[in-house]
């Protein structure tokens, strides 16, 4: 781990000497602060990636099925920006539910029966959101065939949803 060094003001001015200590710093500083090094500028939500929508599956789940009821997705999200979400139900008897949850507060995203079409729908997320596809059926063969998350190519950073809602974050 690299070791996070303050330069002061004197050792930039114009007259200052070049020195190999301040080259160090200027080498080593943008590593310390990717590692968390003690003392250096903490790296802000708004800074990682965006997500976009796109093509790359970045989480995806295969042949659900076997339960009148089931989750197929639940994710959180750490990034902002937009994410594709994209499902097959199996059986007309179906009904999926895609759900955002922002602050504790569900907004529905999709909610239809259906069969063999795939449904492909856009979401605007933000750090802390979580997303769920869920489905309802009547007997063992209901499900879902195929369950994705795409992004424009973007890496998805997973985040746990077990540990709570987070909340009072700061980003853009």
């Amino acid at each position: 781990m690299a070791d996070w060094t303050t330069i002061s003001d004197t050792s930039v001015d114009p007259d200052a000497p070049l020195t190999s200590q301040l080259g160090y710093a200027w080498r080593d500083n943008p590593i310390a602060i990717a590692e968390g090094a003690t003392g250096a500028p903490r790296i802000l939500i708004g800074a990682i990636e965006r997500l976009t929508t796109g093509a790359q599956v970045r989480l995806r789940n295969d042949g659900l099925a076997g339960a009148a009821t089931g989750t197929a997705l639940d994710f959180g999200i750490l990034q902002s920006g937009s994410i594709t979400v994209e499902f097959t139900p199996r059986r007309t008897a179906t009904t999926v539910d895609l759900v955002r949850i922002r602050g504790g507060i569900p907004t529905s995203i999709y909610s239809a029966s259906g069969a063999d079409t795939a449904r492909t729908r856009t979401i605007s997320v933000l750090p802390g959101d979580r997303i769920t596809l869920a489905w309802t059926g009547s007997n063992a063969d209901d499900g879902i065939s195929a369950a994705r998350m795409r992004t424009g190519g973007a890496d998805y950073w997973p985040v746990s949803i077990a540990a709570g809602v987070p909340e009072g974050n700061t980003y853009n």
